[in-house]
């Protein structure tokens, strides 16, 4: 009888060891960024697509250092950057009908060295960039992301659902001229999803709304009294504008707050098939945005107005089986920016208060972007949802064309960039955890002249010819279109953190970048490089 009873206890403790056993391989063969990034419909902004998740509930939480050391960077990046990020995402399930997502992170960025533009965003409709290349300081930024959305499944098949997408942040230099940047950017999204079967295949039709309001605040100034004269170049585009000297009026008014605000709203379309492993999606978008610098009062001056444009298509062509998936991604964009300055003059009433009258405003810059990106990815050996292999390839081209005008001159800039990337990762499964080693490695090359001067008609010899910055002009120019090549490493290890249920990873990776550039070259560099250092550690749950 006592041998019995000791048997069924051994039995016992070794199931239950099995169970435990089996639930921390269970932990361990999931991946976030594999599974998120194994349906197209889990990124779009279309929240009803979240009815489609049919994962088991995760999220991952991620604190993240990194170090950037080198002069291959743009005019207005830094040499010299340490970057903190802690973020949290989740997808999480809540009913059979509702599926929610959110995410939060805060980044902390600090660089030395630092010029070039004031603004934090890039495609601007206009820049301010200080006329100046010996008032390099630090600069440090603080961001603040906050994302949520629902979808809900009303009835067989038909879904609906709301995002919202808030981010703030607070950006300054250290160093005369100084400025300090506030940045809020607002997306809110409703859509509708209809799923339904068609014979063997399985057809998703969505649509969205999307309302999108951004306002990056300026606020210029120097420390204590201080009679050096700070100019600052108003850029047009390519480096051509007008200079303007910091003091109680203007671009760079120190009186008062300049915001450059900007909202605008968007449709879009997805549609997707899928039939036993191959599946077919195609998502597309346009968005019309106006905006302008300044402030909109009778009393006060709104500098510049500009509209915005863009569409963008995205295809997936996909196979899926048990043990392998593979996905040629396709994503084209096209935006166009005009931007115009308005003509006033200010008029005093009989109080004394001083309001605006407005003329014909005349246009200062045509932007557009035109980006094509093709990617492919292939999963192999999937156990769960951890492939044993991920092999990536992609292809990547970007033209900027600027034309910047100031009558009866302009400038005319076209570039063109393209890069190949290729990256190869492993996941060795081991008794107590889960290496990965992940390599990878990619070339870039652009092509175009750093500018093309020209006048409508020919100017008068007391027409002042237009500012610019030759210096930040070719270090854009260099930038984009050298030869670059770049190379990389990432190890990281995962496993289930003692006593919980925790799947931890901790990770270390190092990104080096060259370019070759001879010794002649305006800019001054000669074979400039950079080198990335990052370390992370976080929990999947």
């Amino acid at each position: 009888m006592l041998t019995k009873k000791i048997t069924l206890l051994l039995l016992s403790m070794l199931a239950c060891h099995a169970n435990i056993a089996n639930a921390q391989d269970t932990l361990l063969l999931r991946d976030y960024h594999y599974i998120q990034q194994s349906s197209p419909w889990l990124t779009q902004r279309n929240a009803a697509a979240l009815t489609l998740c049919d994962n088991k509930n995760i999220a991952e939480a991620e604190l993240e250092l990194s170090h950037a050391s080198g002069k291959l960077t743009n005019f207005n990046e830094s040499p010299s950057v340490t970057d903190l990020l802690v973020g949290i995402e989740t997808y999480f399930r809540i009913n059979a009908r509702t599926v929610v997502f959110g995410a939060i992170s805060y980044e902390n960025f600090s660089g030395s060295d630092m010029a070039g533009s004031v603004f934090m965003q890039d495609r601007l409709p206009f820049d301010i960039v200080e006329d100046s290349l010996t008032n390099q300081g630090r600069k440090h930024r603080d961001t603040y992301h906050l994302t949520g959305g629902c979808g809900y499944n009303i009835y067989k098949g038909l879904s609906i659902g709301f995002k919202a997408d808030y981010t703030t942040a607070n950006y300054a230099k250290y160093k005369d001229l100084r400025h300090k940047n506030k940045l809020m950017d607002l997306k809110i999204t409703a859509g509708v999803l209809s799923t339904f079967n068609i014979q063997h295949s399985t057809f998703n039709v969505g649509a969205d709304y999307t309302y999108h309001r951004r306002t990056e605040s300026l606020t210029f100034n120097t420390y204590g009294k201080n009679e050096k004269v700070y100019k600052s170049l108003i850029d047009y585009g390519a480096m051509m504008g007008v200079v303007e000297q910091f003091g109680n009026e203007g671009y760079t008014d120190k009186s008062n707050e300049m915001p450059l605000f900007e909202d605008g709203h968007g449709v879009g379309l997805q549609f997707s098939v899928s039939h036993n492993a191959f599946s077919l999606f195609n998502a597309l978008s346009y968005s019309h945005a106006t905006g302008y610098y300044g402030s909109k009062s009778p009393y006060t001056i709104t500098y510049t107005d500009h509209n915005r444009d863009i569409f963008t298509e995205q295809v997936r062509l996909a196979y899926d089986n048990s043990t392998t998936k593979a996905f040629l991604d396709l994503r084209y964009q096209h935006e166009k920016l005009q931007n115009r300055i308005n003509t006033y003059r200010g008029l005093t009433n009989a109080n004394g208060a001083t309001h605006y009258e407005y003329y014909d405003a005349a246009e200062t810059s045509d932007k557009r972007w035109r980006n094509l990106d093709i990617d492919y990815t292939m999963y192999l050996g999937i156990r769960q949802e951890l492939p044993t292999w991920t092999i990536t390839a992609g292809y990547h081209w970007q033209q900027r064309d600027i034309t910047a005008y100031l009558y009866p001159y302009y400038r005319q800039q076209q570039l063109r960039t393209n890069e190949v990337t290729a990256s190869v990762a492993r996941n060795i499964m081991l008794s107590k955890g889960v290496w990965n080693i992940m390599v990878k490695g990619g070339y870039q090359k652009g092509s175009g002249a750093p500018y093309s001067d020209g006048t409508f008609v020919t100017p008068s010899d007391k027409q002042p010819q237009p500012a610019t910055m030759a210096a930040y002009l070719y270090h854009d120019y260099q930038y984009l279109t050298a030869p670059q090549y770049a190379v990389g490493m990432q190890v990281k290890y995962t496993f289930i953190f003692p006593g919980t249920a925790l799947r931890t990873h901790i990770r270390a990776a190092i990104d080096y970048r060259r370019a070759s550039m001879s010794d002649d070259t305006p800019s001054g560099l000669h074979n400039p490089h950079r080198t990335i250092l990052t370390i992370a550690a976080g929990h999947t749950f």
